[in-house]
């Protein structure tokens, strides 16, 4: 079951959880920071992004083929690769809702 959630009410989400993780998370330092992680949405792990040494952004590598138009984009940090991931997830289910209702209408 997935929730909709209007762009203002999404806005509001994402900035609760960059506090929350703000608060969570100890002072960034190189070695400190993870060079991968795993990026989900809801139930779906969308893919990893990975940081290579010497490099200073994440690269998407999908998990899922709904995820694939985020393949090889890339990314300053974890939590930006989890919005766009989100977005994009949004975006799918709102273009299938709207070609759905499109159908039925047709019908």
């Amino acid at each position: 079951m997935w929730l909709l959630i209007t762009f203002p009410q999404f806005n509001a989400l994402t900035q609760q959880l960059d506090d929350q993780r703000m608060l969570a998370q100890p002072p960034a330092t190189d070695e400190l920071m993870s060079k991968s992680y795993v990026i989900e949405v809801g139930d779906d792990q969308a893919g990893v992004i990975i940081r290579e040494d010497g490099e200073r952004e994440y690269q998407f590598h999908a998990a899922l083929r709904s995820y694939h138009a985020l393949e090889g984009r890339r990314f300053a940090n974890a939590l930006l690769a989890e919005r766009a991931a989100i977005a994009h997830a949004v975006s799918r289910r709102r273009r299938r809702h709207a070609s759905a209702a499109l159908e039925g209408a047709s019908l």
